[in-house]
């Protein structure tokens, strides 16, 4: 039996962004991803033209494999780049009226590439976002400062 993408919810999204809190912060970009989809849905749980999926296999719900379509613009991560699990559902989209891919991990472009050479997928534009962090004990010990008519207070 081939797998298929099939639909999830947010109750899917959270218990994935688990997955992503190990080995941190090699998974931080799919971590934050979810977070926004998820805090997205806690306030509007019918959000229109937004698609959740994964694949049809316990592998794939293992390795929280997440494909989000919003609108034109798509996002996904797997905890496994080896598989060819997140290659197989990128191939299972609908690409016909085109997709920007806003947030797929750099560890995943291979199976994007695949996808979009064996569909003969016209590329508009490639735009890498390069993503940076700092421990926060360190990021605490930076001084900071404001214009006046700022105010910088706790969460």
């Amino acid at each position: 039996m081939s797998a298929k993408l099939e639909a999830i919810d947010l109750s899917v999204l959270q218990k994935f962004q688990e997955l992503f809190k190990q080995n941190w912060p090699k998974y931080c970009q799919e971590f934050y991803c979810l977070d926004n989809f998820i805090e997205f849905l806690k306030k509007q749980p019918e959000i229109k033209n937004l698609q959740l999926y994964t694949l049809s296999t316990k592998q794939a719900r293992d390795e929280g494999l997440f494909v989000i379509v919003d609108r034109y613009q798509l996002f996904a991560g797997s905890l496994n780049n080896t598989n060819g699990l997140l290659e197989t559902a990128l191939d299972l989209l609908d690409w016909s009226k085109g997709l920007k891919c806003s947030s797929i991990p750099s560890r995943h472009i291979e199976a994007l590439d695949k996808v979009v050479a064996a569909k003969k997928l016209n590329l508009v534009f490639r735009d890498p976002t390069d993503l940076f962090y700092m421990k926060a004990e360190e990021a605490l010990q930076l001084k900071t400062s404001c214009w006046l008519c700022f105010e910088i207070s706790e969460c």
